[in-house]
């Protein structure tokens, strides 16, 4: 990275209103000259448009059986908790993108096609690590006992994400290698490939509180 270029990374809750806060007030204090946000096309489409989700067969064929429950059950966990903090899921990154193209900076959506993610986790997820998962879930929404309890309304701490995501990496280590690694890496290559385009530039990354210290890390940012 040229000496002369500063990229700030900012690690969200995908329903936290303190997420929507922190973006406009590091946009507006850093004024970048990119905004690399953590989606695809596909995904910042349905946001802006509140698309519907594809028909179950079609997404079943395109994502395989285990990606489809995946990510059925990963929205449905988002609206539902979106609804108890009152924040459409997924609008911190909608924040980033509307500030971009409304003051016309340029936007660059960085996160790997979700279907891709999808039928990764679809092959590589195992059996264990299902029936965990399962458990987990019945736990969290049966008994009430969540593996982690913190404030909705705001990002997890430090401390908090980087427990969840022990949890992850020991618990089910196809997801963290999915979820987390894979897509860390592809993210990026391409800032990496941003930042050689063009020297002297302010980038400002959006990314969910998960991938913060990982990207920091590739992308060789001092903290």
């Amino acid at each position: 990275m040229n000496s002369e270029q500063k990229i700030v990374v900012i690690g969200t809750s995908h329903i936290a209103k303190e997420s929507i806060h922190e973006i406009k007030r590091v946009f507006l204090e850093q004024k970048p000259d990119v905004v690399c946000v953590e989606l695809d096309k596909p995904r910042l489409i349905a946001l802006l448009q509140k698309s519907p989700r594809a028909g179950m067969f079609e997404t079943i064929r395109a994502v395989g059986l285990t990606g489809f429950f995946f990510s059925l059950l990963g929205d449905w966990a988002e609206k539902k908790l979106g609804k108890i903090v009152g924040v459409r899921p997924g609008e911190d990154m909608v924040e980033a993108a509307k500030l971009a193209i409304i003051n016309k900076v340029k936007l660059a959506l960085v996160d790997q096609d979700v279907r891709i993610t999808l039928r990764r986790i679809n092959k590589e997820l195992t059996l264990r690590e299902k029936l965990r998962f399962v458990k987990e879930i019945i736990k969290g929404l049966i008994f009430r006992k969540p593996v982690f309890e913190f404030d909705l309304t705001k990002v997890p701490k430090k401390e908090l994400i980087k427990k969840m995501i022990i949890h992850l990496e020991k618990n089910y280590p196809s997801l963290y290698k999915t979820l987390v690694v894979e897509r860390n890496e592809y993210m990026a290559k391409k800032i990496k490939k941003i930042l050689e385009i063009k020297e002297n530039q302010k980038v400002l990354v959006v990314v969910g509180a998960g991938h913060k210290e990982g990207l920091e890390e590739l992308l060789k940012i001092k903290r």
